[in-house]
């Protein structure tokens, strides 16, 4: 490093100092990736790739996705909050008696046939609502 003009040792080694000094300082205002005083802020950036272990926590389009090690990537945005079905309600009026005749009874085959197809249209109701509700896909 040449100056222009001679200058004492000590002249140089302030200068010296000074420069080091502007560049830790320059360093050390860098903005952070992610920063935490008020709950983790990820930026959106794209996926990275794997890594040989662990994984990486990105943020894409305003979704948190982890990328494993493995290869596998997947949002961790939580699903939609859960919406309550519609009761199908009761299934009164089943006419089977509690028990079993000691011979066949054609009228108690009717009866039995009526309960079931009852319950059938209820599991289908039942079924219909969770559908709706979002419980099933």
């Amino acid at each position: 490093m040449t100056m222009p003009y001679p200058r004492g040792l000590e002249d140089r080694l302030e200068a010296l100092e000074r420069r080091v000094e502007q560049l830790f300082a320059s360093i050390q205002n860098r903005q952070p990736i992610t920063t935490a005083s008020a709950g983790w802020k990820i930026p959106n950036q794209g996926l990275p790739s794997s890594p040989s272990s662990g994984g990486h926590l990105t943020a894409s389009g305003a979704e948190p996705m982890w990328t494993g090690s493995d290869g596998s990537t997947y949002s961790l945005k939580p699903p939609p909050p859960f919406t309550p079905a519609s009761d199908p309600g009761g299934m009164s009026g089943l006419s089977t008696p509690d028990d079993w005749p000691s011979t066949y009874d054609p009228t108690y085959g009717e009866r039995v046939q009526d309960d079931l197809q009852m319950i059938r249209l209820w599991v289908l109701q039942l079924r219909s609502n969770m559908l709706s509700g979002g419980l099933l896909i």
